[in-house]
Order: C-alpha cells, then sequence, then structure tokens
C-alpha cells in the first residue's frame, strides 16, 4: 500500500513538473513571438522615417552631443554637396559651411547654439551655404535639440532649404516697386489708382499738385470722399 501511495506521489509530482515545464516553454515562446512582433515593427516604423526622411524636400541632418554629423538625408547631400558616408562623423561645420548673407563673415553655425542653450530655434534667414562643388545657396534653416529618454542632449537636428530663387524673385518685385513709384512720382500727369471698391491705393505727387489733397490724406480712403472732377480730356490727369 505504501509502495503504491509513492509512486502515486512520485507520478503526481512528475505531472505537475512536466505542467509547469510546459507553461514555462509556452511563456517563452509566447514572449519571443511578441519580441519577435515588436522588433518587426520597430523595423517597419524605422524603415517608414527613413523613406519620409529621404522623400522631404528640405535638407536634413543629424548630429550627436558633439556636433559630428549622424545622418543626412539626400537634399542634404545635393545642398551640401557631400554624400552621408564622407560626411558621417565630420564635424558639422565641415560639411555645413555657412557664413552672414549680409557681411560674409563666419558665424557659429546652429547646431552648436542648439547644443549649448539646449532649445528649439526657428527659422532664421540671411545665411549662405557653401558647397563642397562651390555653388552657394540662400537658405533658411531651423533646429531642434535631440533628448535621450532621461531627457538628456543626444543631439541636435537641422532642417535647411535652398530660399536663392525666393530671394531673387523678392529682389525683383522691390525693384519693380521702386521704379513704378519712381515714374508715379515723376509723371507729369496725376496717377490715381484705386481697387474694384474705390479705394484709393496709390497717389502720385502731381495728383498732390493738381488736386490738393496730400498722398497720406488718401489712401485707403473711399474715392467719392474727395469729389475729384475730372473735366473731359483735362490735361495732366490719368485715373
Amino acid at each position: 500500500f505504501f509502495l503504491i501511495k509513492k509512486q502515486f506521489i512520485a507520478q503526481l509530482i512528475y505531472s505537475v513538473l512536466l505542467l509547469l515545464y510546459a507553461g514555462l516553454l509556452f511563456f517563452f515562446f509566447r514572449q519571443v513571438f511578441r519580441l519577435k512582433h515588436m522588433v518587426k515593427e520597430m523595423r517597419l516604423q524605422k524603415d517608414l522615417s527613413r523613406m519620409i526622411l529621404n522623400s522631404l524636400a528640405e535638407g536634413l541632418i543629424t548630429t550627436d552631443k558633439e556636433g559630428n554629423i549622424t545622418y543626412m538625408n539626400p537634399a542634404a547631400e545635393q545642398l551640401t554637396g557631400w554624400s552621408w558616408q564622407e560626411a558621417k562623423n565630420q564635424a558639422l561645420q565641415k560639411v555645413y559651411n555657412v557664413v552672414s548673407e549680409e557681411t560674409g563673415i563666419p558665424f557659429e553655425n546652429i547646431v552648436s547654439r542648439i547644443l549649448k542653450g539646449g532649445k528649439r530655434i526657428d527659422w532664421e534667414n540671411n545665411t549662405l551655404l557653401s558647397s563642397k562643388n562651390a555653388d552657394t545657396f540662400i537658405i533658411s534653416n531651423s533646429g531642434s535639440p535631440m533628448l535621450d529618454l532621461e531627457e538628456n542632449i543626444a543631439g541636435a537636428v537641422v532642417v535647411f532649404k535652398d530660399v536663392s530663387k525666393r530671394k531673387q524673385a523678392e529682389k525683383e518685385l522691390r525693384m519693380a516697386s521702386q521704379r513704378l513709384v519712381y515714374h508715379l512720382n515723376n509723371s507729369p500727369l496725376a496717377i490715381i489708382e484705386w481697387d474694384k471698391d474705390f479705394i484709393i491705393r496709390s497717389w502720385s505727387v502731381q495728383a498732390e499738385n493738381i488736386f490738393g489733397w496730400k498722398e497720406a490724406e488718401t489712401i485707403n480712403k473711399h474715392f467719392n470722399d474727395f469729389n475729384l472732377v475730372f473735366e473731359e480730356d483735362a490735361p495732366g490727369v490719368a485715373v
């Protein structure tokens, strides 16, 4: 009887241990499956992020906390003239060669200021970027610190874009506006411009001389407020 009882107890213990072992194996493989799934998701997220960064029209460079380059997207490669493999681990200022547009004097780059101050810097203008290929671009740039899990600065990211065409268009528009103002003020005709609502937008010097009202008295006011009377084919008047 005691022998049978001992065998039963031993069999029961063996069965319990077997069940525990099976349970541990199930838990282990379940965790491995979850881990593999997480790794797959992380890789997909990384690939998606890389695709997004590579498709940006703006140049993007990331650095470590020492200011050495860790990543460049294709737009940054095109603007700087450096490939990512060439620029990797290089100091930012060697690749991102910028000077003041107004003075041509080099100044502290945006990443150095971010790493020192630890704050985001919004879009800045009036910056010239000289590429490795000796091309020069007028750029606008912004940047932010990158933080680790403990909220310590681990590096920085700078985003920049070529605004040369926009700057040239703005310059041409200013010059055209200046030429228009010159011709308006030097024309022998009194020239008045108003919009579709008859709000006066420009009033030339000759209009001041003929009608007596100064430009500051007329701009943004309704045309009918001045009771202007034009005789047919009156000399010296254009509207």
